[in-house]
């Protein structure tokens, strides 16, 4: 198929979409839930799902911001003539993803301004930073909230909206510059980079908004009266997922051997498994992994009786994305396994602080405790250490999950929440901190099989 009609029958996609998800049901009520989205502060873990619960009970206003979110970025993607594969799709689903808890069509813009920006400065194409240009559009809090905070509603409208804009531009156009510099930190065993350069970035910001008196955290929906969509979201995850699969076998009846010597890499940075097996092996890693994360979303839920979140559809995304940049079934189980692991071991403790019992606190979604949302979520995004545990062993990544585990819901508390990837801030601080100590011991482990 030529790439126009690709491009034609993707703009009918998404624009079919966008209609219906006006059409269906009340108009009013669904042009009232997308302009809800586009004013809510966006920080970790602003959630989209239980915003549109208010207007008509269905998931119009959020399926209109996603898909307008989404469609901007891949307008981009386009336009730069930046390769479909690898990273670019790794992106696309996170940016996806996370238009369930903070992303939307307007707090993106001033941040991919901010990228394009550095690509001019820096005198290369725009397809040279796409990658950092999608991922930092995690870092969108920083515009919403200077916009429409509670925190910055003493200040004129007309004061806020310059400021926010000037926040977004400068941040997009420092996240590629520091990013490129904190990926010696990790060397390349911790997937989301963009994360952890958003994690320094937001301690700034919220350490100067703290220094003028405005205090900032992370929010929260609670779960009372929490919109159940898990049958919906299970459904669209298992037959997006199984489509990927036919359809790796359409284009390729031998992508089977091809998936094989996907599975032998280790998935450190830069993994572009496009290059690496070819497109057809990254779409079959991309279904499996879709049904992975079921598998060990779905049986969690069931325990600890909550319904399939927004935070979790942001981390179901973004696996199924970073399929194709890094994360296979076999550096990622044994990470799975030391999160559900340490998810148990939490259970335990009897601490207000580390409960995981769901959060009903009558005084808002903007003021509940974090405790169940940061942990579930924890257990998918913790596979942003997959690398580690396919370089060093899968005793390595069972560790390297555990620890993250213990230590993901500390970070919001830092960073304010204007960075959306808090594992990928927390995971950073998990990979620097351990590799050295596998490095060491694999390096003495090899001396003694030479001698």
């Amino acid at each position: 198929m030529r790439k126009n009609s690709k491009t034609k029958i993707t703009t009918v996609a998404f624009v079919s979409t966008i209609l219906l998800a006006l059409l269906i049901g009340d108009m009013g009520d669904n042009i009232r839930a997308f302009l809800r989205l586009l004013e809510a502060p966006g920080l970790l873990l602003t959630d989209h799902l239980s915003i549109n619960r208010d207007y008509g009970g269905n998931m119009n206003g959020l399926i209109i911001n996603t898909f307008l979110t989404t469609g901007l970025s891949l307008i981009i993607v386009k336009w730069s003539k930046a390769p479909f594969e690898g990273g670019v799709i790794a992106s696309i689903f996170t940016v996806a993803g996370f238009t369930f808890i903070g992303k939307n069509v307007l707090n993106v813009i001033p941040i991919y301004m901010g990228v394009m920006l550095y690509a001019r400065f820096k005198n290369i194409p725009l397809k040279d930073a796409i990658i950092p240009l999608l991922l930092a559009s995690g870092f969108a809090p920083i515009v919403s909230y200077l916009m429409f905070g509670l925190g910055m509603s003493h200040l004129d409208f007309m004061i806020r909206f310059p400021l926010a804009m000037t926040a977004g531009l400068v941040s997009g156009f420092l996240i590629p510059i520091i990013a490129g510099h904190v990926f010696s930190f990790h060397k390349g065993y911790h997937l989301y980079n963009v994360g952890f350069t958003m994690g320094l970035l937001a301690i700034g910001a919220h350490g100067i908004l703290r220094s003028f008196g405005i205090h900032v955290r992370p929010v929260v929906a609670p779960l009372e009266n929490y919109p159940d969509y898990t049958l919906f979201l299970t459904t669209v995850v298992l037959v997006l997922s199984i489509a990927m699969i036919v359809l790796a076998f359409v284009l390729d009846e031998n992508v089977i051997d091809k998936y094989k010597s996907l599975l032998k890499e280790t998935g450190q940075l830069p993994a572009n498994f496009s290059v690496l097996a070819g497109q057809p092996a990254v779409l079959l890693n991309m279904g499996i992994m879709g049904l992975v994360s079921l598998a060990v979303l779905l049986p969690m839920l069931i325990v600890v009786g909550i319904p399939f979140t927004s935070v979790l559809a942001a981390g179901v995304f973004t696996i199924i994305g970073f399929a194709a940049f890094g994360k296979h079934p076999l550096n990622t189980l044994p990470v799975f396994a030391g999160t559900i692991l340490a998810f148990v071991v939490i259970s335990w403790v009897d601490s207000p602080f580390t409960t995981l019992l769901p959060s009903n606190n009558p005084a808002g979604a903007y003021l509940s405790d974090i405790g169940i949302h940061g942990y579930t979520s924890a257990v998918l995004f913790a596979t942003t250490l997959a690398p580690i545990s396919a370089a060093f062993g899968w005793k390595a990544g069972v560790f390297a999950g555990f620890y993250h585990m213990m230590i993901i819901v500390i970070g919001g508390n830092f960073q304010g929440g204007f960075n959306l990837y808090n594992n990928g801030w927390m995971g950073g601080f998990v990979a620097a901190t351990t590799v050295p100590v596998f490095m060491a011991f694999k390096e003495k482990k090899d001396l003694k099989k030479t001698t």
